[in-house]
């Protein structure tokens, strides 16, 4: 997935002209409102304005719901992981390659993303008990 230069492009005034990036962090809400609130953000972007956008989000029932809209085309940042292992994700090592990459994410590296930030292995190891 290539993006092209947009600034000479987008010249005349109104709203489909703009560049919209969203990154959807709700922290603040609960699962169920948080992918109901950036579902209505999105379907208004994808429908109404039609602007050219970028919506990053964690919340993966937003990518099913997603696919099926022509309007958008899907795409993730690319990553190569070595021990990969379903049943501890939490042993995983993962190397973010940087790469916009068409498609969905196959799966979440939260459990990476939190060794990365230092939470204790053995709090890892207790939550992925719980999937």
């Amino acid at each position: 997935m290539r993006l092209s230069p947009v600034d000479r492009i987008f010249t005349r005034i109104g709203a489909n002209d703009r560049l919209v990036c969203v990154g959807v962090c709700t922290w603040d809400f609960s699962t169920f409102d948080g992918t109901a609130i950036a579902s209505a953000v999105l379907s208004e972007l994808s429908r109404r304005v039609q602007c050219r956008s970028f919506f990053s989000t964690h919340y993966h029932s937003l990518c099913r719901a997603a696919s099926v809209n022509p309007n958008i085309a899907l795409a993730h940042m690319a990553c190569m992981v070595e021990n990969e292992n379903e049943d501890d994700p939490t042993e995983e090592s993962v190397t973010f390659l940087y790469r916009l990459t068409a498609g969905v994410c196959p799966k979440s590296y939260g459990f990476y993303a939190a060794r990365l930030a230092g939470v204790r292995p053995e709090v890892c190891t207790r939550k992925s008990a719980f999937l």
